[in-house]
């Protein structure tokens, strides 16, 4: 093409009409070669077009109608889908959300009007090429609902917990809660300190410190956003073992009992079980702990009488508690029976 003069001195200018033949993203160069002279051939920075079947590259989505207090989504859809950069939200040409990056085509932002009235929502994106584009939507906001949500959150077992109330839980508590909303809508939880929340189910992997828990409710159908706020104050945790040890019972002088298995876990917090029997009635005289090459702990019972045998694991500290269990196991004596029979001379047989 050639160049016409102007529109200052030493300037010149082309212009080229193209038409995209499919939507895409295509990417325009000028290059200038000169004729002669002193000049020195350039080429321009890349421009880079989005073309879509609409002619629009970036379109909003909100709903026609909406009500103050009540949040909404706001969906902005840019093309083509694989653009990469971020979509800005804004409310009468004054942003409202902060740069939110391209996913897929969208971009999505949680929106709370706080006015009422006819209202511009607009959306612009920039890609990392540097393309950009905006689009605006005009909505009617109307006055919000005349009562809050509320939420009722239950832990199973226990019951329903108060808004602002205190609770304990120990370490290793895992449980789903039951929530719902009077206005319906799904309930959320959140939480801040060292408490896990994944849905409605709560993790307390510690035996200190304070877990902040929120339950909350997006509201509608007549009904205002909520939040509740819940303190869950950590202790440590009760020590389990799932040993062999039998229950207490009456058995036989020589039986040998296993209170731990070979390889057998110690306690939940990994903690060793010592065993040990008490002195009290002779109980050491009785019973005798025994310790087989293969790793388990046994006890025999030694003689007639009773013995109790006691299991120990030492605490962790602001973590698990002491853990402790104990057997009564017993042989009872065998008495003599006096029998009466016939009195021949006044003597007694036995």
């Amino acid at each position: 093409m050639g160049l016409t003069p102007g529109p200052g001195t030493g300037q010149s200018y082309a212009y080229y009409s193209w038409t995209p033949t499919a939507p895409g993203q295509y990417i325009v160069q000028a290059t200038y070669q000169p004729s002669g002279g002193n000049a020195a051939g350039s080429t321009s920075a890349q421009d880079i077009i989005q073309a879509t079947p609409s002619g629009g590259t970036i379109s909003l989505k909100a709903p026609g109608t909406m009500t103050q207090g009540v949040p909404v989504t706001l969906t902005a859809s840019v093309a083509p889908s694989n653009v990469q950069g971020t979509v800005g939200f804004t409310l009468n040409g004054n942003p409202i959300s902060a740069a939110i990056p391209i996913t897929n085509g969208t971009a999505t932002f949680q929106w709370t009007p706080n006015v009422v009235g006819q209202v511009t929502l607009g959306a612009s994106y920039t890609t990392n090429q540097g393309g950009s584009g905006s689009t605006t939507d005009v909505v009617n906001i109307v006055a919000g609902p005349s009562q809050t949500d509320s939420i009722t959150l239950v832990q199973p077992g226990w019951g329903p917990w108060a808004p602002n109330g205190s609770y304990t839980l120990g370490n290793g508590s895992n449980f789903t809660f039951q929530a719902t909303s009077l206005s319906g809508a799904p309930v959320t939880l959140s939480e801040t300190g060292p408490c896990q929340v994944g849905g409605l189910t709560i993790n307390v992997p510690t035996g200190s410190g304070v877990c902040n828990l929120q339950a909350s409710s997006p509201g509608g159908n007549g009904y205002a956003p909520v939040t509740f706020g819940y303190t869950v104050n950590l202790i440590p945790g009760v020590q389990v073992a799932n040993i062999a040890a039998p229950p207490s019972g009456r058995f036989k002088v020589g039986r040998v009992l296993v209170l731990e298995s070979p390889g057998q876990a110690d306690t939940n917090a990994g903690q060793n079980i010592g065993w040990k029997v008490l002195k009290k009635g002779g109980g050491r005289k009785h019973c005798k702990l025994l310790y087989p090459d293969n790793g388990s702990v046994t006890l025999r019972i030694a003689s007639k009488g009773s013995c109790t045998v006691v299991g120990k694991a030492p605490g962790v500290a602001g973590q698990w508690q002491p853990f402790k269990t104990a057997r009564n196991y017993t042989r009872p004596l065998v008495h003599s029976v006096v029998h009466e029979g016939p009195r021949f001379g006044g003597g007694l047989r036995r």
